[in-house]
Formats: C-alpha cells, structure tokens, sequence
C-alpha cells in the first residue's frame, strides 16, 4: 500500500451531459471541455483522486479499479442513497470526538481479531494523503506475544538511553555536541522510564502498553511528499473508528521515538529503507467505561488578517483598545507530577516538593488534593502559609500585566512529585482565590488520577 501508482477512470462519453462539474474539481485540471466536443481526460497526468466519479450527477466516470472501493469484513459498507454530503450530523460527530479518550487497562486474554484490525485499517485509508500518494504502511501486531516482543525491543533500546543519561559524564558530553538533548532527557524522562523499566523487569508490569493485546503501527514513505501528515491523519481516523467498534486505543510515543533511533526496532518491524514509522496504536478491548465526557483546557485560537489593508486597521484599533476597555486575561492553571514529566507549555512552572508531603501520611495517602483533609494537611502547613502568602500577590501582578499587553493566554502549572497531593491543593486554593478575579479562568489536574 505504499504509494500505489493509481489507475486513472474513464469516462463514458455517450452517458455525459457534459455539465462541467468533473471539469471544475479536477485538482490536476486534466480534464477539458471545448466546443461540442466531449470531455477529455489526459491520463498521463491524472493523478487518480477520483473526485470526477465521486461528483459526476449521472455517473458517467467509471472507474478503471473498480476493487479499490473499500470492502469490510466485520460490517457492511453503506451507499448514499440521494447526493448529500450530510450523513452524520455535527453533533453526532462531536460526540464521538469527545467520547472517546485514551485506554489504558484493557481485558487480559482477549485479543482484537484480525478482521477488525484489518477493518481499521481499511478506515484509516480513507483519509486525505497529499497529491493522493498515499504512501503508508499499516502493519498489525496481532497477539499479546507480539506485542511484548516489540515492548522488550523498545525496553532494550530505553535501558541503554538511561544507562547514559545516568551518567554525568555523557550527559556533559550530550551537551558539548547534542544540543544538551541528554540533558533534558534526564531531566524530564529519566525517572519515569526507569520506574516503569524496573516494573517491567520485576513483575511484568507493562507500562508501556498498558497490557494491550495488539497493535497497529502507522508507517510513511519518506519520499512522499508529506508522510508524516498522511500517517497522522490516518491514525485519526483509525482512533475514531476504534470508539465506534467497541476497541479502546492509546497511542504510544516511546515506541516511535525508539524506532526512530534503534535499527534493531527497525529490522524486527521488517521496515524498508524508505519508510519511517509515524505512530504506534496500542489496541483492546477496555476493561472499564467512561461514563461521560470529560473537559477540555480552553483554547482561544489567534485570528490573523494578513492583508496590508486589515493589518493596518488592526494596528489603528489596537491603539484605542490599549486606551479603551482590557480584555479579558484567559489563565489556565494546572497541576502535574516531576515523575511524569515537566510540562513544555506552560508561561511558569512552580515547584512545591518543599512543603509537607501527605504521601507519608497512612490516612491521607489514598486520597487527592481536592479532598479537604489533604489540602489541610498542605495548606495549612507553615510552609504552605508562607508560599500561598508570596504566591498570592505574585499571581495579581502577573495578571494585571499581562492584561495591559497583547498576550491574553496564560499557563501556570503547580508540581509536586506525583501530582496527585501537594499541587493538587495548591491549584484548588489559587482556583478559590481567582474565582471571583475579572479573568476566565481554567483549572485541571494532568496526573492526578495517574497511579502513584
């Protein structure tokens, strides 16, 4: 499936009632129509999109492949019955969208069938590919065996990366030469990958497929013009897909960046030289149900007028706005754990390892930060006095500042350890004080519900 040449259509000249429309949308503008005479395709650079046979009103475009229509195993494929492109409404589809999340407990000993692997797949095809080369790979790992031979492969190559970042003496070496990535590996990384290394080892716990039982990995042809794009997209679809099948998937990083790094990956994945892994889909069937929704971090997208006219109109507005009524500030606030990884998207981070630890406390260990007798425990603390009392006025300042400048969109992130306990309660205490500031604000916990 690797960027198949594609067979051009032909068109049926006695069926034609030469509309134009193929004409119009013709990406490669190969199609022509003159005087009386029929439509006429020159094939040699038809780069077979198919849009002619998928627009044409009496169907007089006739596909010179007709198998590449997609056949399924496990359901049956449905014709539009009338043109229409509304087939789902856009409500339907957010909810899918917001629905599906992440899985990561999946039912011990019951693999994905092939044929709903294979279906996936088939699914994932249907995403846009630039110039329509779709130069991807799919490659289905199908039992749990063969997934826990690709996990020791991706265990072996992180084994040896920590054995370096360990070392303060590659680490200084990485930074002479590396752009100090070493560095920020140990920093960020280190910690949480030798956990789940020593998980692995001792107990067989699999924190890096979290026990999937399959998986599909997402693979381009570099020499296409866009194959990152063309892989991630169909990876999307292949998510989407999954939620409406009943599969739960999650996507997992570190074996793309292994893989990215370590031939032997390569050679087990039976990967040619011009081809480039882009995801890695860890697929099953979940063992529990989310019962709703959940929230996403506001998002206030930037609206750029790049004309010559609309930037000098934004530039005499910005000048009365700046004397005018300020806008809004949009702060998001959240918390997180050092061992799970330093957020990069954050204006300011703040540390809060320093102030009490409720982990070492037997009662208040099972619970979070936004349980009282936790944030008791953290905020009422010497400590937690003195810091809330500096931090307080700090975040008014930070607040009004920004407000008098362009930049609206603030991300502060509070971090203990774990991020479960003494960032939690911080972040519900800095909610409790902003609340009822002139700001929009936001609030969420990135591993609050991550086991500890």
């Amino acid at each position: 499936m690797m960027g198949k040449q594609q067979k051009v259509p032909r068109i049926n000249h006695q069926q034609c009632t030469r509309c134009g429309l193929c004409v119009e949308i013709c990406p490669d503008r190969v199609l022509h129509l003159e005087a009386d005479l029929p439509v006429m395709l020159l094939d040699e650079h038809c780069m077979g999109c198919n849009h002619c046979y998928a627009v044409c009103p009496v169907n007089a475009v006739v596909l010179s492949n007709p198998e590449s229509m997609l056949r399924f195993r496990t359901f049956e494929r449905k014709t539009l019955p009338t043109p229409t492109r509304q087939t789902v409404t856009t409500a339907e589809l957010a909810l899918l969208m917001e629905l599906r999340r992440s899985c990561r407990k999946f039912k011990a000993q019951q693999e994905v069938e092939i044929s709903v692997l294979s279906d996936l797949i088939s699914l994932g095809t249907t995403a846009p590919s630039g110039t329509n080369n779709q130069g991807w790979q799919f490659i289905i790992i199908p039992e749990r065996k063969d997934v826990m031979a690709l996990g020791e492969a991706t265990a072996t190559y992180y084994r040896q990366l920590n054995n370096r970042a360990a070392s303060p003496w590659w680490r200084f070496l990485a930074k002479l030469f590396a752009k100090d990535g070493l560095s920020h590996y140990y920093q960020n990384y280190y910690q949480t990958i030798e956990e789940g290394l020593r998980a692995w080892q001792q107990d067989g716990t699999d924190r890096l497929f979290h026990g999937a039982p399959s998986a599909i990995v997402v693979a381009g042809d570099i020499e296409a013009s866009c194959p990152a794009e063309d892989a991630l997209l169909a990876t999307q679809n292949i998510l989407l897909a999954a939620e409406t099948m009943g599969v739960g998937t999650c996507l997992i990083g570190f074996v793309v960046e292994a893989a990215r790094r370590d031939k032997r990956i390569r050679k087990l994945l039976r990967l040619a030289a011009n081809e480039q892994i882009y995801s890695v889909i860890a697929c099953g069937y979940p063992a529990i149900t989310f019962q709703r929704a959940a929230g996403r971090a506001n998002y206030n997208p930037r609206v750029l007028r790049l004309s010559k006219s609309a930037m000098k109109k934004d530039d005499s507005t910005q000048n009365v706005a700046s004397d005018g009524e300020e806008k809004r500030v949009s702060l998001v606030v959240y918390s997180f754990g050092f061992k799970h990884g330093v957020p990069v998207d954050a204006n300011m981070v703040w540390d809060v390892r320093f102030l009490p630890n409720p982990y070492w406390q037997e009662e208040l260990r099972p619970m979070s930060g936004q349980e009282q007798p936790v944030a008791d425990f953290v905020i009422e603390s010497e400590q937690g006095q003195k810091f809330l009392e500096l931090l307080k006025p700090m975040l008014e300042f930070l607040i009004d500042s920004n407000s008098k400048l362009e930049k609206k969109n603030l991300r502060f992130a509070v971090g203990c350890t774990g991020g479960r306990h003494r960032s939690v309660a911080i972040v519900e205490e800095i909610k409790r004080f902003l609340t009822e500031r002139d700001v929009d604000l936001t609030v969420f916990h990135r591993d609050m519900e991550r086991e500890s």
